[in-house]
């Protein structure tokens, strides 16, 4: 299992909705952190280190190589983050109670994260977010069946350019993924505009997970 941080604990009642964030490139597990202060507090917040340490950079770590990644690569990642995922989801539903969940990344970790919705059979996703990110070329897009999707990018980008992410969002679109994109003035981050859509997203999907949810103790 790959190194995690737990977020805040969850607000009300069990089962709580599962959303595991993957970083990007050269960073580890706490930098996605502050997006706990934006985010629905019923959810179970989980940030996941990527297994490779990257080469002169402290603390930072990747999911693969710079720049394209080649196919054992990938499958290297995706190997990892299955064995995470499946433990997290274990740890999260101790009485056998599946929680629905959620899987997104920043950069690098969208790419992971939707590489993982795209190879995984019958991925038991709630939903999928994507910030800042692209869709390799090795990956091939299965039939999604509606799987919600949230897809934000700067149009201002310099590390990954918005054409890529606009390429990525098509080709899931053309799958059948159900789609909620937006474009943003800034670069390669994550703002504050950005941030509250993505709670926006995560509170439909709560509305309509199969088990209802309690209310937010106040």
């Amino acid at each position: 299992m790959l190194v995690t941080r737990a977020g805040p604990p969850p607000e009300g009642d069990a089962p709580h909705p599962l959303l595991v964030l993957l970083h990007g490139l050269g960073t580890n597990e706490e930098d996605l952190t502050p997006m706990a202060d934006g985010l629905d507090r019923r959810l179970q917040l989980v940030f996941v280190r990527a297994p490779e340490p990257v080469p002169a950079i402290p603390e930072g770590y990747q999911w693969f190589p710079r720049g394209e990644p080649s196919e054992p690569a990938l499958e290297a990642a995706l190997a990892a983050l299955r064995d995470t995922l499946a433990t997290l989801a274990d740890q999260a539903a101790p009485e056998g109670a599946t929680p629905p969940l959620f899987l997104g990344g920043f950069s690098q970790g969208a790419t992971v994260a939707v590489a993982y919705a795209c190879r995984e059979p019958n991925p038991p996703l709630a939903g999928l977010i994507l910030l800042s990110g692209y869709l390799p070329e090795v990956v091939a897009v299965p039939p999604l069946r509606g799987l919600p999707i949230f897809l934000g990018h700067g149009q201002d980008d310099p590390v990954i350019e918005y054409a890529r992410g606009r390429a990525m969002a098509d080709r899931l679109a053309m799958a059948g993924a159900r789609l909620m994109r937006r474009m943003y003035q800034q670069g390669h981050t994550v703002s504050p505009q950005e941030l509250a859509d993505v709670d926006a997203f995560l509170k439909s999907r709560l509305k309509q997970a199969r088990r209802a949810l309690p209310p937010v103790t106040p």
